[in-house]
């Protein structure tokens, strides 16, 4: 009797577990590439343009994301104003006059392509006619008088005797410094400002891209715009520098190789200026049964570049793809629910804006939260998840960054479910060079020691570029990794 009573028991054990399975595969099936190419493709318009934060691209991608969480029937997660969308003001940088076309001189003939140079964007730039000399690797300003000038610094690697001299190697770490030391230098001498000189191309967009990750860093809502300092930064690529020193190619070639002493003048009119502006994040919320002190938070930021120098850049692995994967997430949710599969906490879809500003959104979010940091059971960050590639075996490489325990039940997830998902963890360290840890909504809950996972398709070669475009997108893809972090999600708000 007691061993029919055993198994008994273990046949309802089994049911359950086949109940529940099949019923996560129900819902997983509601998951498609043609609703989130739908999505994606309506936010990656040119309609949209470019979604930039308090734009009027992103006022349009608010509405469509609220209009889309009303109709699924999630609740507003602002419930003291019934609203989906949590406003909050930030300070931007307007660049007024942004092409080096204003450097005027008769020999001048060319002009910068803005795609030619870029700079530190807390600087108020000159606006008068001032010399440039050249100065070579920078490091050493014996017998050159700099006081009130522009020094134009080669950063093409010196050689070791000058690095070993000054207390640097060749490392990529030694150079960074090394850069930031010739900044000092150049100030302490007296000079207005640097133009530093890349010596290739593949130079100058490594460090390009570097500039863009470090203003999101380092840019904050209050101090960072509140203080302009005034000496500026700008970097160019090599192409340019014959005309600012209005030497030929051919000349300029020869002359880095002497590395001798040349001055110009121009005409510097660069001005800034710093406006206010007011942007949102759309929140909505779908209550659960049981566990409603506990809340589960999935986040994708919205916003991106918007409309620069006349070019839309559309955003459409950044990240229109992870906006796109939240909302048939919160879609496939709401469905669940409403077929008597409630979860037991409570879900929060937040699409974020002010990402692309520095994690503007999920700051102002977790330092204004109406509920206790602890009653995060955990965060699901999805950020440019359209470009995934498939190696080797054809499986699909996610790059996963997270706590360990979130990345645990990931990979015992995907061991069980997708074979055809090859998890990469080469992003998933605070000291990895590209800081991805640092640079996307998850960081801000992380600081309040929420657990969380970050999943991404990792970058490609129209990142932060105008050709980010839906054309390029891998649909079928960003199903597959929609159905596991809709696995992913399930486990969490029905775990212990």
């Amino acid at each position: 009797m007691k061993s029919i009573l055993l198994c008994f028991c273990f046949f309802l054990l089994l049911s359950s577990i086949y109940s529940q399975d099949t019923t996560e595969f129900q819902f997983t099936k509601m998951i498609t590439s043609d609703k989130i190419q739908n999505h994606l493709e309506i936010l990656a318009s040119d309609e949209y343009e470019g979604r930039g934060s308090g734009e009027r691209g992103q006022k349009k991608a608010a509405a469509y994301i609220s209009n889309h969480f009303r109709n699924i029937g999630l609740e507003p997660f602002n419930k003291k104003d019934a609203t989906y969308f949590q406003s909050f003001s930030f300070r931007q940088n307007k660049i007024e006059q942004h092409n080096f076309q204003h450097f005027i001189r008769p020999t001048f003939k060319n002009k910068i392509s803005r795609k030619d140079y870029y700079f530190q964007e807390n600087f108020e730039m000159l606006n008068e006619k001032i010399e440039l000399i050249w100065v070579g690797y920078g490091f050493d300003y014996a017998n050159i008088k700099v006081k009130d000038k522009i020094v134009l610094v080669w950063l093409a690697t010196p050689p070791d005797s000058i690095l070993m001299k000054y207390g640097f190697d060749n490392t990529k770490s030694s150079e960074i410094n090394s850069i930031k030391y010739r900044q000092e230098i150049a100030k302490k001498n007296g000079a207005k400002g640097v133009f530093f000189i890349h010596p290739n191309d593949a130079h100058f967009k490594l460090y390009q891209a570097r500039n863009k990750m470090m203003s999101k860093l380092q840019r904050k809502p209050k101090s960072f715009f509140q203080e302009l300092s005034g000496f500026p930064m700008v970097y160019f690529n090599i192409n340019v520098a014959p005309n600012l020193l209005k030497l030929s190619k051919k000349k300029f070639d020869d002359f880095i190789n002497n590395q001798t002493t040349k001055r110009a003048k121009a005409k510097i009119n660069f001005a800034q200026s710093i406006n206010p502006n007011l942007t949102e994040n759309v929140i909505g919320i779908l209550v659960g049964s049981s566990k409603k002190q506990e809340y589960i938070f999935v986040t994708a930021h919205y916003d991106h570049l918007g409309i620069m120098d006349g070019r839309i850049y559309n955003g459409a692995d950044d990240n229109a793809s992870g906006t796109s994967a939240l909302l048939e997430l919160a879609a496939t949710f709401a469905a669940a629910k409403k077929a008597g599969f409630a979860p037991e906490r409570n879900i929060v879809f937040v699409a974020m804006s002010g990402e692309e500003l520095g994690l503007l959104g999920s700051e102002f979010l977790t330092n204004n939260l109406q509920i206790p940091h602890s009653s995060i059971h955990a965060v699901y960050n999805i950020d440019m998840i359209g470009r995934a590639s498939k190696n080797k075996k054809n499986q699909l490489e996610l790059y996963i960054v997270g706590t360990d325990n979130c990345v645990a039940q990931n990979t015992k997830i995907v061991n069980q479910y997708f074979p055809t998902i090859r998890l990469n963890h080469t992003y998933n360290s605070k000291g990895h060079p590209e800081k991805l840890y640092y640079r996307s909504d998850h960081y801000n809950f992380a600081r309040f020691g929420v657990k969380f996972i970050y999943f991404t398709s990792g970058f490609h070669r129209d990142y932060h570029l105008p050709s980010d475009d839906s054309k390029h997108i891998n649909y079928e893809g960003i199903e597959l990794i929609t159905e596991l972090i809709f696995r992913n999600i399930q486990a969490a708000v029905f775990s212990n």
